[in-house]
């Protein structure tokens, strides 16, 4: 019998008795430690303890993911303290991590910074789906979209929650973080979790009821058109798929292909399309300025640099023109994709990856036009 980490996702799901949850939660606590050790921690000490410079490589891969997002390859290096030869992806590495990491200057001149695309999936859906209230939600100030799936998962009143976690309830606290995970994922298919998170995922199929529409029509073109879905950007996804006898599900694998169809367009869009847009406006725009900034990362949908702390504030305002203004004025004049959803940009910069406060931005879509 297979024991690969897709069958055991598959056999979660008919966990029935209260031994085989828990099977599966401590199993699921052990893989994901044992990799924090041996695929991170043990690489990271080999190359403190024996690179002088403390500096390491990845490449990265182009056309190699079925979204067509960058992904990244760890160049292997080998430590005398491990026996076998170890390597870490840029792409893949748990936040936890981060703070490990900082600029590489003696005097402290540079400062990390990471630049991410506000909720940019989340976004990105609202669009594809010209869901109503996916775009007031990004518009309206005040919607916090955890709290909004917390308070639906312990069935309270949003706006009572809202309030109290504002207000430092520790409990409420506890409990956004706890639905954090969740929020997004019924955005990609999720269906199947414990009673409250069923909850949740049903409510966020109504309260986005044209975008689950959308979604579901996109299904639907795949089993009609040979299992091809075509996207306005000109990437053409190809899903091999049988139906099942039953109930007239595409599936493929022992699975069904409903997740990934819901998940492609709106990732490909979001982080093949729109990041590189923005990087490499950014790119350009800090040479053209002469900025001291070295770019060391890419994470599907962040750009992590090194700044000099004197080119810093002149760095945040051509960043958060990269990821909106320029990413809108891109989409338009090479695809004709009116983009008419708010993006936004969040630029955080300290002495480690991740780590100092963080400034923000919305900006509007523009009028589109012939000019």
């Amino acid at each position: 019998p297979k024991t690969d980490s897709d069958t055991r996702s598959q056999l979660a799901t008919q966990a029935k008795t209260i031994k085989q949850r828990l099977f599966f939660d401590l199993q699921k606590k052990y893989s994901k430690q044992h990799a924090a050790l041996t695929k991170n921690l043990e690489f990271f000490k080999g190359v403190v303890d024996e690179r002088e410079d403390g500096i390491f490589y990845a490449e990265f891969n182009q056309c190699n993911t079925a979204t067509d997002r960058l992904s990244s390859s760890g160049m292997t290096q080998t430590f005398s303290q491990f026996s076998k030869p170890k390597s870490v992806q840029f792409q893949n590495m748990p936040r936890v991590f981060k703070r490990l990491f900082k600029a590489r200057s003696a005097g402290g001149d540079y400062v990390m910074t990471e630049t991410d695309g506000s909720q940019l999936e989340f976004r990105v859906a609202a669009f594809v789906g010209q869901d109503t209230q996916a775009m007031a939600d990004i518009s309206d100030p005040d919607f916090d979209a955890h709290c909004t799936s917390a308070a639906e998962m312990v069935q309270a009143d949003y706006e009572e929650f809202l309030q109290e976690y504002r207000a430092g309830d520790k409990t409420r606290k506890a409990q956004r973080t706890a639905a954090k995970a969740h929020t997004f994922k019924p955005l990609f298919g999720g269906t199947k979790g414990t009673e409250e998170e069923e909850r949740w995922y049903m409510a966020f199929q109504q309260r986005y009821e044209g975008l689950y529409t959308e979604q579901c029509h996109w299904v639907d073109k795949v089993t009609a058109n040979d299992g091809t879905l075509l996207t306005p950007w000109g990437k053409d996804f190809v899903f091999q798929f049988r139906l099942n006898q039953w109930n007239g599900e595409p599936m493929w694998g022992g699975k069904s292909i409903r997740p990934s169809v819901f998940n492609y367009p709106i990732q490909s869009l979001a982080t093949a399309e729109i990041i590189p847009i923005a990087l490499i406006y950014l790119f350009h725009r800090v040479r053209k300025e002469g900025l001291r900034v070295r770019f060391v990362n890419t994470v599907h949908d962040s750009v992590i640099a090194e700044v000099h702390k004197d080119d810093i504030e002149q760095y945040k305002q051509l960043a958060f023109r990269a990821f909106t203004t320029d990413v809108y004025e891109y989409l338009y004049k090479r695809y004709g994709i009116k983009f008419n959803v708010p993006l936004g940009a969040e630029v955080c910069a300290g002495t480690h990856w991740s780590e100092g406060e963080e400034e923000a931005v919305d900006v509007q879509p523009p009028t589109f036009g012939d000019g």
